[in-house]
């Protein structure tokens, strides 16, 4: 099967706008929860202005915004507006009982549910679904529309709310809302996409398919990351190496131990005073990144040896809030920043811009290369390619980062990669293996396909048990019959890698249908797994194998 180009331009195209040195926010405001709508961060208040058209909320961190288009568009209040304000008028089961201000006899109640009474009170019905509520729970508030009656607001703990029919059906506003929950990344693998960790939500994951936030698989309840806080950081291969943020009565500053504590070093220097909400560092560059209520700054340092302070450098940029937390990704040098109800956002980071890196591209790690395999290059513009002293076509450039394939014929352990860029000649070794397979991710999506449909899998399309799966992979090597680099592969009769090919699910045996090159691109392979009949519901590990080199494990989401 050929996918669309637009589908495979995920994995083997260079990111380009997506890691230029500027904040973009990723995903909406809203969180995919399986709700009637976007989940949005807790709302305490809504009501409308006296004016009968301008809608008010209070958001999660305090502020007030308003909307003149019925919560589909909003900006910040003025606070010069006088509001219709409802108060309860009892309550029952700890819930509290409003009437509604336009229809008589018809009463709402607030409480983990929301209940409606059409006589005033003798009997209520459910319209949340009770434990399974379509908007959530922790119902505050509700407001009626002036000029529809049929037209109702709820704000409760995950976000804001609306039902054209007094109740019936609802709509979520949340993802046009600039009220993104209170959140934290979780610590993970190095180099690995980010998931965020919320109070009511539990686990963020970001779907690149469906270009949003999605509820992952973690456990809800407050933000307790063992051994991590968001001022300080360890280091992940030397547990003697800290950072820290520690306030004062002059403001708070910055301290790194390379002895576990036994001795610390100010790295505050010139960062601007004020307090510390986040700090993360490079292991590979020493860089420190610290955010608060000054901004978001960097540094150069090093963290293996005793060395001056280095200045700040400030990358706030045109972030719209205050940041809450940081995480860099290091493996592709993207820099992460969740800001108060705003949202998360990435960018480039500064520390690695100009610095040349080779990494494999479909992960973005530093794992060896195989014959054929395709390699990103970051920090040039690259023009030609070498390597082993043969031609590496580059199949893609940007002003900072190209992707070249390297030639099937290389051979060793270490081959020699020459560079021709804009700003001169450059050169780098690069691992290499006989296979060193991988599958394509993309901003921690795997491109794992469903073979019958060509989409591919997500949360909201999950696997089957007995689905086929098309995985796109990387770093199988050589391949029979021998197959020219730089050309794509043909579409009948692709040519078939030579290392016997296995795949694993939850570390389970999955019968592998084929395996070849991806029929019409350069580079890649396609593998064609067979799932079992019987799964169990929920994420699941997947994983390739060639002449028993491991991938990485991707995850996937698969039914019965």
């Amino acid at each position: 099967m050929r996918l669309s180009i637009a589908i495979l331009a995920l994995a083997i195209v260079p990111a380009g706008t997506a890691q230029e040195a500027r904040w973009t926010r990723i995903g909406s405001y809203g969180i995919q929860a399986g709700l009637a709508g976007p989940a949005g961060g807790a709302a305490a208040d809504v009501a409308f202005a006296t004016d009968g058209r301008t809608l008010t909320v209070r958001a999660s961190d305090g502020r007030t915004l308003l909307s003149t288009d019925g919560g589909e568009s909003w900006q910040a209040d003025d606070g010069f507006r006088q509001l219709i304000n409802l108060s309860p008028e009892g309550g029952f089961a700890g819930r509290d009982v409003f009437r509604h201000p336009y229809r008589a006899g018809v009463l709402y109640a607030l409480g983990g549910d929301l209940e409606v009474s059409f006589d005033d009170g003798a009997s209520w019905t459910s319209l949340t679904g009770g434990d399974s509520s379509l908007i959530g729970a922790e119902h505050d508030s509700i407001a009626f529309d002036p000029l529809n009656p049929d037209r109702i607001y709820v704000a409760n703990g995950y976000g804001l709310w609306r039902s054209a029919d007094g109740g019936l059906t609802w709509y979520g506003l949340n993802e046009n809302l600039p009220n993104f929950p209170e959140a934290r990344f979780e610590p993970g693998a190095r180099g690995a996409a980010p998931v965020l960790r919320s109070d009511v939500l539990g686990g963020l994951t970001y779907s690149v398919g469906l270009g949003a936030w999605r509820r992952a698989p973690l456990e809800t309840g407050p933000i307790k990351q063992e051994g991590r806080s968001p001022a300080i950081w360890r280091h992940p291969e030397n547990p003697n190496v800290y950072v820290v943020a520690a306030g004062g009565s002059s403001g708070a500053r910055l301290f790194r131990s390379l002895d576990a504590g036994a001795s610390w070093d100010d790295l505050t220097s010139d960062l601007p005073a004020g307090e510390l909400t986040a700090v993360t560092a490079s292991p590979e560059t020493g860089a420190v990144y610290v955010a608060g209520t000054m901004g978001v700054y960097y540094a150069a340092s090093d963290l293996e040896n005793p060395a001056p302070a280095s200045p700040w450098t400030e990358v706030t940029g045109d972030l719209p809030a205050r940041v809450r937390d940081l995480y860099l990704e290091t493996a592709s040098g993207r820099l992460y920043a969740a800001a108060a109800g705003e949202g998360v956002f990435r960018r480039r980071a500064p520390d690695v811009a100009g610095r040349l890196r080779a990494l494999n591209a479909a992960d973005l790690s530093t794992r060896p290369n195989a014959p054929g395999g395709l390699v990103t290059l970051q920090g040039a513009s690259v023009e030609s390619a070498s390597v082993g002293g043969a031609n590496a076509p580059v199949l893609a450039a940007t002003d900072s980062e190209a992707q070249i394939q390297i030639p099937f014929e290389a051979q060793g352990e270490s081959v020699a990669l020459a560079l021709t860029t804009r700003s001169g000649k450059r050169s780098l070794q690069l691992p290499m293996e006989a296979v060193s397979p991988a599958i394509f991710v993309d901003g921690g999506a795997p491109l794992v396909l469903s073979a019958a449909t060509g989409r591919l899998l997500d949360l909201t399309r999950p696997a089957r048990g007995g689905d086929r799966l098309l995985i796109l992979a990387s770093g199988l090597g050589r391949v029979e019959p021998a197959w020219p680099t730089g050309v794509p592969a043909p579409l009948e009769d692709p040519p078939k890698p030579t290392a016997a090919v296995a795949a694993t699910l939850n570390g389970k045996p999955l019968r592998v249908i084929s395996a070849s090159l991806a029929g019409g691109y350069v580079g890649a392979y396609f593998v064609e797994v067979e799932l079992p009949i019987e799964l169990n519901a929920g994420p699941a590990e997947l994983q390739i194998a060639a002449a028993g080199a491991e991938s990485n494990a991707v995850r996937i989401f698969v039914q019965p």
